[in-house]
């Protein structure tokens, strides 16, 4: 892999002399490159059908952000002014390298949050008019209560096929979540009613670069773009980065409003929404028990239960929410 990276850039970017080194990104092999040219990011996808489609979100996505000034990693094109390179039976493509750094659960600030919030507006505004008909969303999620259920009863049915421990764990999990959906289908009958558009996706603090004064330098990786409903970005934010109602969590928020501006009962909706979308687990497509090539068992594709902290804490985070925009909204 390495020669042959090192072939394209050669090639197709005139970049010599370059030294790679390999960035952990999930499934997909990334590399960052140092040349005498400067830094940059090289991310390779496989020429198949979902590894395709990620890169044509990638692209829309980072182009859309750059068209409407929000900060992220630019693509650099190829010397023939293409935005990937062709490379037989895989895509590169070619990011300038932003400097900066992330911030963990416990290491945010509450400028450092507001900024993130801002941002986090800026993107669902930017999306809501990304206009791509032949984008392929990352997933197509059930947005309604009956909907969801149907998915988590077809993946029980699913596990219950399976002779295998990781199907008989995840049997069981899938169960509790059907129960606790079952039992909330009262709360969430208003979940078609948020506004449905492009999203980000995956804005975890892996994705979210921010300099020495905590403004944010870069949103990366737009591979999972999806159609889901405004406010998602943000709440993944909320959850990965500081999920209590506190001062981080209020400064985000409030961001967020003076950015997007949504109204009252949108807001309302958002912890409701993460319940269901955390119920649903839907950045996880399916659980996949056996391999395909091997027949044996995957490791770590098993399902848990219910989220317990969503379930105990949705409603006290939805008077948050009111709060935070009550007071926002008059001023204080």
């Amino acid at each position: 892999m390495h020669e042959a990276v090192t072939a394209v850039l050669a090639t197709s970017y005139d970049l010599r002399d370059v030294l790679l080194r390999p960035i952990a990104h999930g499934s997909r092999p990334v590399f960052r490159v140092d040349s005498a040219s400067g830094r940059f990011v090289i991310k390779c996808y496989a020429a198949e059908r979902e590894s395709l489609d990620a890169l044509a979100r990638s692209d829309a996505g980072s182009a859309r952000a750059v068209a409407c000034g929000l900060p992220t990693a630019p693509i650099v094109a190829n010397r023939e002014g293409r935005r990937a390179t062709d490379g037989g039976d895989v895509q590169y493509v070619l990011y300038r390298h932003i400097d900066g750094r992330h911030h963990g659960e416990r290491s945010f600030t509450t400028r450092a949050a507001a900024h993130l919030g801002g941002v986090i507006g800026g993107l669902e505004r930017a999306f809501a008019g990304l206009d791509h008909g032949d984008l392929r969303p990352d997933n197509h999620w059930p947005m309604d209560i009956h909907g969801g259920l149907a998915r988590l009863t077809a993946l029980l049915r699913e596990a219950e096929r399976s002779p295998h421990p990781t199907g008989c764990k995840s049997a069981s999990a899938l169960r509790s979540r059907i129960e606790a959906l079952e039992g909330l289908a009262g709360e969430m009958r208003g979940l078609a009613d948020l506004p449905l558009q492009w999203v980000h996706g995956d804005c975890n603090p892996e994705n979210i670069l921010f300099d020495a004064d905590d403004n944010v330098t870069a949103v990366l990786d737009f591979d999972n773009l999806s159609r889901l409903p405004r406010g998602f970005d943000f709440m993944y934010a909320l959850n990965q980065s500081f999920r209590s109602p506190d001062a981080c969590a209020r400064s985000a928020l409030q961001a967020y409003l003076d950015e997007l501006r949504p109204p009252r009962t949108e807001i309302e909706g958002y912890p409701v929404m993460w319940l269901y979308c955390d119920m649903q687990i839907i950045w996880n497509t399916t659980y996949v028990y056996m391999d395909p090539q091997t027949r044996q068992e995957r490791e770590g594709s098993a399902a848990t239960p219910a989220p317990p902290w969503w379930l105990a804490n949705w409603r006290e985070m939805t008077a948050f929410f009111l709060a935070t925009y009550d007071a926002w909204a008059t001023g204080g």
